[in-house]
């Protein structure tokens, strides 16, 4: 027993001397298993972050790109709608009947059709007999010119003959274009007397997608449209293109052999993603909608940004998560070497503490300011209102609050894209900044809506001074992309009152003089009544 004792004490000593003379080599063996068992834990934490985050973006994609898909749709309805009427109103042009019956010749007809293209949308206009044949076309200067052409195959040219509406997606056979075609038949009476038709390039529909991504196919399944040129007719999985003949595609497209779609179907958290063979470790989203006038189908995906930086976001995290592991993981061991020096050990704490002090300051600024516009946020603004609500009450000093709301603004998104909203509102918030004094808060509360602290300021002053800044914020339009965009506001402005018990109080007389401002029109400002 003594000489295990003996033992003991010895290999007890050797350690203590191994950490007086090597403190450093020390920490770093003794440090693996608090760092190993620290970050498997915050491991775990951060994989369940992960996913939790990632289930709660996608959902808010899903939902996003539903609604692009639907405006797209609603797009190419309404287009839809503008060029079907123009083949029919040519019908009953008196022109038109002229020339299928005999009363006027081919080159005067196709003079005014090249004239009518150059005032309108679709970039072809033609006749043809009832029998189908090309007997003027505005083209009719040009090396590919219809006339004389036989369409009496064309869905399209058959349709109209039947008195239908006539549309069809098919790559021109004089042109090569590819386009969507109307038409609508020429009548005298009961009599047909032939078919007046239209074009609009696939170029011109282009335009449906714009501010979206994704691609439009046609009845047959067939892409026709897409803002990947890589997929522009390729068929989707179920086309009914698989069923056609070769003739028949070839009649109708040019071509008889369509690859499908480069898409794989992927199960992921609840949603359907689609991985592209072509580009491995690509995953989308993807959203259909058809509309029922044309029989189009309007395809929108998302790349899934927001999951990209949240990926990003989550690697740069492990990176701090290891480096943090690393020093809690040193600080916990650090007990064990007793011998470091008592100065050292209070040097780091205090370069630590400053560390963590400057992070909580940077971190509360954040939290108090909105991302986008780098004004105060709602959080802010819900804190700084009672404070100085409480100081004009106790210095008996005017204070006036302003909500303003930025007109039509979901139209502008709609219009310009979102990218537009925002530089819209970065605008808004640099005008109405650059006239601010140093004692008024302007705070962004949420969407294209802000409030707007006035202290030391009576109902008459606000209402001009807010004045002054909305007609400025109309008389300075954004320059975006190219385009110029007006933005006006509406405000509602209420001075502080006796009646008002607290912040809420005045905030609702603020927005009720905002609502009866949008009521009266919009781009002015309204103030509430006062007891005085």
């Amino acid at each position: 027993m003594s000489h295990e004792s003996g033992n003991a004490r010895a290999f007890s000593r050797r350690f203590s001397q191994w950490l007086t003379h090597s403190p450093r080599l020390a920490t770093l063996c003794l440090a693996w298993l608090p760092f190993a068992l620290i970050y498997l834990l915050a491991q775990q934490g951060m994989r369940y972050y992960q996913d939790s985050e990632a289930q709660r973006l996608l959902d808010i994609e899903w939902a996003a790109i539903q609604k692009d898909a639907e405006g797209a749709a609603l797009n190419l309805a309404r287009s839809y709608h503008l060029l079907n009427d123009l083949p029919e109103a040519l019908a009953s042009s008196q022109d038109v009947r002229d020339l299928l019956t005999g009363k006027q010749d081919t080159q005067q007809t196709s003079q005014w059709l090249e004239q009518l293209t150059q005032r309108s949308e679709p970039d072809l206009i033609w006749v043809l007999d009832k029998q189908g044949i090309a007997v003027a076309s505005s083209n009719y200067e040009q090396e590919e010119s219809l006339i004389g052409t036989d369409y009496s195959d064309r869905e399209y040219f058959t349709a109209a003959m039947q008195a239908q509406q006539g549309r069809q997606f098919v790559v021109g056979r004089q042109t090569n274009t590819p386009g969507l075609y109307f038409s609508s038949q020429v009548h005298s009476g009961d009599t047909a007397l032939g078919v007046v038709a239209t074009r609009l390039t696939s170029t011109q529909l282009q335009q449906l997608l714009r501010g979206v991504q994704g691609f439009i196919s046609d009845e047959l399944g067939v892409v026709i449209i897409a803002n990947d040129p890589s997929l522009t007719y390729l068929r989707l999985p179920d086309a009914l293109a698989n069923q056609l003949s070769s003739a028949q595609l070839l009649a109708r497209y040019k071509r008889d052999t369509f690859m499908p779609l480069p898409f794989n179907r992927l199960a992921f958290m609840g949603h359907t993603l689609w991985q592209r063979s072509d580009r491995p470790g690509e995953c989308y989203l993807w959203v259909s909608h058809t509309d029922p006038y044309t029989n189009m189908t309007v395809h929108v995906t998302s790349d899934l940004p927001t999951l990209k930086r949240l990926d990003e976001g989550i690697a740069r995290l492990n990176l701090w998560l290891l480096l943090l592991s690393f020093l809690l993981a040193w600080a916990l061991t650090a007990a064990l070497i007793y011998r470091l020096k008592t100065l050292q050990q209070a040097d780091n704490l205090t370069l630590s503490n400053q560390a963590l002090e400057r992070l909580n300051q940077e971190l509360l600024e954040q939290a108090s300011r909105d991302y986008l516009t780098g004004i105060p946020n709602r959080r802010r603004f819900s804190l700084t209102l009672p404070h100085e609500i409480e100081r004009a009450r106790r210095y008996q000093r005017p204070l006036c609050l302003a909500v303003l709301d930025l007109d039509h603004f979901k139209q502008l998104n709609d219009r310009y894209g979102h990218a537009a909203g925002d530089a819209a509102l970065c605008h808004t918030t640099n005008l109405l900044n650059s006239g601010l004094r140093q004692s008024d808060l302007l705070a962004r509360l949420g969407g294209e809506e802000f409030g707007l602290v006035l202290p030391e300021t009576a109902l008459s002053g606000a209402a001009l001074f807010v004045d002054r800044l909305r007609s400025q914020l109309e008389s300075q339009p954004l320059l975006f992309d190219g385009q110029t965009i007006h933005i006006t506001l509406s405000a509602g402005i209420a001075q502080l009152e006796h009646s008002d018990n607290n912040a809420d109080s005045l905030f609702s007389r603020a927005d009720q003089a905002l609502y009866r401002a949008k009521q009266q029109g919009r781009n002015q400002v309204a103030t509430a009544s006062t007891l005085s």
